[in-house]
């Protein structure tokens, strides 16, 4: 009898489940007349996004603007809600008006992938304002595509638009080539996919690589001495392709200015030697650009070492990295005489310490001679919170230049400084503001035009402007390119690692947080934050 029981009660569950697939997915609602909807579709991984998110109507209550500043964030259960398969949401509304905005995060997974949520958001009676997601290359490529796709066949009147965060790549490329340029033929460009309805809050790889370019040309402790440049990337990284792609790009940009300082300096001199009012007049200014020109020119085209996989575990390297460092080893010691030679790493932050590690225990003192460059993948929190165990300066003693969409170490956005490395508390505390700035960045651009201005979206984000701080609405300089990928001198930091290489300590190292401030035309790299964190991570290792 039990067994009968049992096998009846299974059969029930079967016919249930085989009659409603849905069942037992996440599910989504409709929207009452008097809301607007804000859907975040980001993978089911990103819980501490979600959590930043959330914690941005922190900001926003302190904000200069008096709109923005009477926002509220109507938080309840559902917000962090106790079954995974729900779809977390929370409330904004505003004193002044009767629209009620709902934020939901609409989770990617196997089950339910970027066409399949943006088929059921579609087909509702009411669809979501705007689309917010693509925290990578991949995520993004997924979203426009379906977003694209789904929305030409459903024939939408007003289709929403589609806000990109961190995803920094501008091609989809299908794989690397040897002259460091895409392959047009065959590669996808991200934002003319669903043109006109795309912005990109982030920073794309071009911008991002100019802008460390500038960094360490402005410094003489990070600029390469000579050629070449060392090249490191793995094939299965999309965003590794197109990060080197584009920062090899600005390399040459680079290079071409320095070689006509480099003829400034040397016009300079021969007019001085002429005649003593070209002396006077010309030679100052000339040679104020020759003093910028740099032994490094790229007349020496570097070898990638291009690395086939990134599976591995996650101290060792694995045997493809192995063998490509083997390479890259005998291609430096063909240039014995560089002194601070310069290395692009394509990777995400785990295969970057699994190679850089490596190469410290392979030959300590060239690692300690490199300057190493990885974008965005890398963030305050792997090199300073959590540094004991993702990034040990004792392992890694190569100085690292890294990228970051906001402010990580805002005060005012509540970072605070390890004092006390015991004060479990205090690491809290000192977690970057980046996620916490960046996304109440993407609030700030999107709630006025959805809570006072009733046009179409879109019109109102090209409209959006930077105050030197803020995203604001038409009290600035554009926030975004025809394009819609953001501009320069809108925001960007660089972060600096620099381990002091004490013989008596070797955990100690120096950390440097950069701005980038707009002067005119040119974005150079000022020290207007450069926030300076010397910490030791304990004893002597």
């Amino acid at each position: 009898m039990r067994k009968v029981f049992l096998f009846s009660f299974v059969l029930v569950l079967f016919l249930i489940f085989w009659w409603n697939p849905y069942l037992f997915k996440q599910k989504e609602g409709e929207l009452e007349p008097n809301q607007k909807e804000i859907a975040w579709v980001y993978p089911a991984s990103y819980s501490s996004a979600w959590e930043r998110l959330v914690s941005s109507g922190k900001l926003l209550a302190n904000h200069p603007d008096l709109f923005l500043a009477q926002v509220k964030f109507e938080l309840g259960s559902q917000t962090f809600p106790e079954l995974t398969a729900s779809v977390p949401f929370f409330k904004i509304v505003h004193p002044n008006s009767k629209q009620t905005i709902v934020v939901k995060w609409y989770k990617i997974s196997s089950d339910m992938k970027y066409e399949d949520w943006v088929r059921k958001l579609f087909a509702r009676s009411i669809i979501p304002s705007a689309i917010v997601g693509g925290p990578t290359t991949d995520d993004a490529m997924a979203i426009v595509q379906a977003v694209s796709k789904v929305a030409a066949k459903v024939n939408l009147q007003k289709a929403p638009p589609l806000i990109l965060t961190t995803a920094s790549s501008n091609t989809l490329a299908k794989d690397f080539n040897g002259t460091f340029g895409p392959n047009s033929a065959d590669d996808i460009g991200l934002m003319g996919i669903y043109p006109e309805k795309t912005f990109r809050f982030g920073f794309d790889n071009r911008i991002m690589s100019d802008a460390i370019i500038r960094l360490l040309w402005s410094n003489p402790d990070l600029k390469p001495d000579s050629d070449p440049v060392h090249i490191v990337l793995w094939e299965d990284d999309s965003y590794a392709r197109d990060f080197v792609a584009t920062f090899w790009a600005s390399l040459n940009k680079q290079t071409v200015a320095d070689g006509l300082a480099a003829y400034g300096w040397a016009c300079s001199t021969v007019l001085a030697q002429q005649n003593a009012n070209f002396a006077f007049l010309l030679a100052p200014p000339l040679q104020m650009l020759g003093i910028k020109a740099s032994s490094f020119s790229m007349n020496m085209h570097p070898i990638p070492q291009i690395i086939d996989s990134s599976i591995g575990v996650r101290y060792a390297a694995n045997r493809f990295e192995k063998e490509a460092l083997r390479f890259l080893l005998l291609d430096i010691k063909l240039k014995p005489e560089q002194t601070q030679p310069l290395m692009v790493v394509g990777s995400q932050a785990l295969q970057a310490r699994r190679f850089l590690r490596e190469l410290s225990l392979s030959d300590p003192k060239l690692a300690q001679k490199m300057v190493v460059v990885t974008g965005d993948t890398l963030s305050l929190n792997t090199v300073y919170r959590d540094r004991e165990v993702a990034w040990p300066v004792s392992e890694l003693p190569s100085k690292v230049v890294f990228f970051s969409h906001a402010n990580p170490v805002s005060l005012e956005a509540g970072f605070r400084p390890i004092n006390d490395w015991a004060d479990t508390g205090h690491l809290a505390k000192a977690t970057s503001t980046e996620e916490l700035i960046f996304s109440s960045q993407i609030l700030e651009g999107l709630l006025p035009g959805l809570f006072i201005d009733n046009s179409d979206l879109s019109l109102h984000l090209k409209k959006l402007t930077w105050d030197g701080d803020r995203v604001t609405v038409e009290k600035g300089t554009p926030l975004f390119d025809a394009a819609g990928n953001r501009n320069a001198g809108k925001g960007e930091f660089i972060g600096v690692l620099k381990p002091l290489l004490d013989p008596n300590d070797r955990t100690s190292a120096k950390l440097e947080i950069w701005s980038l401030l707009s002067q005119g035309k040119n974005q150079l790299p000022l020290p207007t934050l450069r926030s300076e964190l010397l910490f030791s991570s304990g004893a002597p290792r």
